[in-house]
């Protein structure tokens, strides 16, 4: 990310969408990510490119200073966003983000020439991804919609790209939208944690309101309705340290001491739990078939 993006502000709480102030979505998931939103700004912002998911550390980073522990996660966040890139067609593809957040899987692609449909489940987000795909000059690319995953736009893809969003959808419907949503030959992504030991199932989705499962789950879906898997990664050994960053910058940033050592902890939980497969995270790529 350029300096110049870095040193935007982040959204003033008199620039918010009203959808943000004042209504809360009927939708849980919706209203657990509308409120959040502040706080990945402060984390993972200014902006443009926002991303609020895990990314690939290849060695152990030591930082102190808040500014280049957030540098240092941004980076790790953009690699895992190259290592998908790395497997899709040439630009200009066409892109379905799916679960795209604050727009910024949507804007790396795009910035590498592809043209991107972006949906999410939170209406206040569609503003805030507009507006930063406008800032990076590729709003021509970018198209953000609210729309329930289960619902994809009436249109045909190379390809759709889910990162760490899948664990909020039924997996037999959703398969099936997706699938429907692609061209023949077109390729699904997913990244994402799945379960590798039943005790983890309930923290796991209480902590971050979803519903997680085992890979078979998603295999046994997306072979019923014809995808084909075509490749199955295992990344946590280079997702786990990543935690460590997130770690370091809630205590470096935290104002409150016990707060900070809760939110520390959990962070630490779902580290020790990557690193002995207790939760899995992996990247896993399905083809149409026909």
């Amino acid at each position: 990310m350029s300096a110049a993006a870095r040193s935007a502000p982040p959204p003033r709480p008199s620039d918010r969408p009203r959808a943000l102030r004042s209504t809360r979505p009927s939708d849980p998931v919706a209203a657990y990510y509308r409120d959040k939103t502040e706080s990945i700004l402060r984390k993972y912002g200014p902006g443009p490119r926002v991303h609020f998911h895990t990314g690939l550390v290849d060695h152990e980073i030591h930082e102190h200073d808040p500014d280049a522990i957030r540098a240092a996660m941004t980076r790790a966040q953009e690699r895992l966003l190259e290592h998908v890139r790395d497997r899709l067609a040439p630009s200009p593809a066409r892109i379905l983000d799916v679960g795209c957040g604050l727009g910024g899987g949507a804007i790396f692609f795009a910035n590498e020439g592809h043209r991107v449909v972006a949906i999410t489940n939170e209406r206040s987000h569609v503003g805030l991804a507009l507006r930063f795909a406008r800032d990076a000059g590729l709003a021509d690319r970018v198209r953000v919609e609210h729309r329930d995953a289960h619902r994809p736009p009436d249109e045909r893809f190379d390809a759709a790209i889910a990162i760490e969003s899948s664990c909020y959808f039924d997996r037999a419907r959703w398969m099936r939208a997706t699938r429907a949503s692609l061209r023949p030959g077109g390729v699904l992504h997913v990244v994402d944690c799945f379960l590798g030991d039943e005790s983890e199932r309930a923290w796991f989705d209480a902590r971050w309101r979803t519903r997680i499962g085992p890979e078979q789950e998603y295999t046994r879906a997306a072979g019923r309705v014809g995808l084909e898997l075509v490749h199955d990664e295992d990344l946590a050994p280079r997702a786990r340290r990543f935690w460590d960053l997130s770690i370091a910058w809630i205590r470096a940033t935290a104002a409150d001491r016990g707060e900070a050592e809760h939110h520390a902890r959990e962070h630490a939980h779902l580290r020790d739990a990557l690193e002995r497969g207790a939760i899995r995270y992996r990247w896993l790529v399905w083809r149409r078939k026909g």
